[in-house]
């Protein structure tokens, strides 16, 4: 069964260049863009990220605090479990057996949480960076840029002087960090 993705993207590339083959004027300007590193890598990017690793570390050390737990009862059962009389074992034992699965399942948790979280910024930074670029594209004449970050896309090889992410990611920074935003103004002036 043929890809429909294998065939899209070369077939977009060349409907787009056909009409300056034609013509002979100018040739169809693109642009790739790694989109993950531009969000992750621009000023908002970094602070949110570094806000996110933060969190992540005090659920991770009182992940660790809760493993330590579960390990000090291994042990116990361990050293302790030929001397201590089968209530005590099977008291020991279900104690443990409890904070394991306190332990799993916070873990559960905690990953859910923060890739959630992750989400929540990728998704609320992406259509800001989103305007950025085209505006960006507007304004250099840009046909088709494509998102080299993902497995799923098409981009195998491309030269780095097409790669704009670098580009977007100051323009990004500087229509947050501006009063006046270009990515949200009319029409870009030429």
């Amino acid at each position: 069964m043929i890809n429909k993705k294998n065939i899209f993207i070369p077939m977009l590339v060349f409907i787009l260049s056909f009409p300056s083959w034609l013509q002979g004027q100018q040739m169809v300007k693109v642009g790739v863009l790694h989109v993950i590193r531009a969000i992750m890598e621009s000023e908002e990017g970094k602070a949110a990220f570094t806000a996110l690793q933060k969190k992540a570390d005090a659920k991770k050390e009182e992940l660790n605090k809760q493993q330590q737990e579960v390990q000090t009862l291994q042990d116990q059962l361990q050293r302790q479990g030929a001397t201590l009389n089968n209530d005590a074992k099977m008291a020991l034992s279900r104690s443990l057996e409890s904070k394991q699965t306190i332990l799993q399942r916070a873990t559960q948790d905690a990953q859910r949480e923060f890739e959630q979280l992750r989400f929540d910024i990728m998704t609320r930074i992406g259509p800001e960076l989103s305007k950025v670029v085209e505006h960006y594209a507007n304004e250099n004449n840009f046909y088709l840029i494509l998102d080299s970050s993902s497995q799923n896309t098409q981009v195998l090889f491309n030269a780095a002087s097409l790669d704009i992410t670098m580009d977007i990611i100051k323009q990004f920074n500087l229509s947050q960090n501006s009063s006046s935003n270009p990515a949200t103004g009319s029409s870009p002036s030429k």
